[in-house]
């Protein structure tokens, strides 16, 4: 079974695109942050708050979801054959990611890094379900981590750098995770103009609480 592209729900105004894993994590990082600097009343960017039963943050997916819950079950089913196998708990926490079914990603991704700590992909997963959790000093630590052991991945500098400065209020330190990504020259244009983009702008008031 292959892993099908993630799809990012839309920031305000604009259109849903199909991402594959790491563009996907940009994506929702960058649409979050902005809706959520908008709106601060919500947590699923783009959408109200879904009702009792629907898919949502930490909710079990909807009727709308199904054809996702088919996929789920074939993914339980080879879980149950091959118990602990990671690639099958990402997969699972890759698709309830998909539905925004954040607690239950967690679990997944729990079981996952109590296994190989050091997954990388299951690590850049956490960081982006623990910002949407709104646990926003655990998404750091994730990309903190990765980044110890990874100095020139750009998702987590970026990730990292956007946390710093809207949400963990250390601005000084985002700048220079910034200016790092833009010496390692990413190859994608639409990354470099959205770091140069933070650099030009001051942050924003951090979150009530944070």
């Amino acid at each position: 079974m292959t892993d099908a592209p993630e799809i990012v729900p839309a920031a305000p105004g604009g259109k849903l695109v199909l991402f594959c894993i790491g563009l996907c994590l940009l994506a929702i990082f960058v649409s979050s942050v902005v809706y959520r600097l908008q709106n601060p009343g919500l947590t699923v960017p783009g959408q109200a708050m879904p009702a009792a039963g629907q898919g949502g943050a930490g909710g079990m997916p909807g009727m709308g979801d199904m054809g996702d819950m088919a996929a789920v079950r074939e993914l339980m089913k080879t879980l149950q054959d091959h118990p602990g196998d990671p690639e099958t708990l990402l997969k699972l926490a890759r698709a309830f990611a998909q539905m925004q079914a954040w607690a239950q990603a967690k679990v997944f991704l729990d079981d996952l890094l109590s296994r190989e700590p050091d997954n990388e992909q299951g690590l850049t997963l956490a960081g982006v379900v623990a910002y949407q959790q709104e646990d926003y000093p655990a998404a750091a630590a994730v990309y903190e981590k990765i980044l110890a052991a990874s100095p020139d991945n750009v998702m987590a500098r970026f990730n990292l750098g956007i946390l710093y400065k809207h949400y963990l209020g250390r601005p000084e330190e985002a700048r220079k995770l910034f200016e790092g990504l833009l010496a390692l020259k990413p190859d994608d244009a639409r990354l470099a103009e959205m770091v140069k983009k933070e650099l030009e702008t001051p942050a924003a008031a951090a979150p009530a609480g944070q």
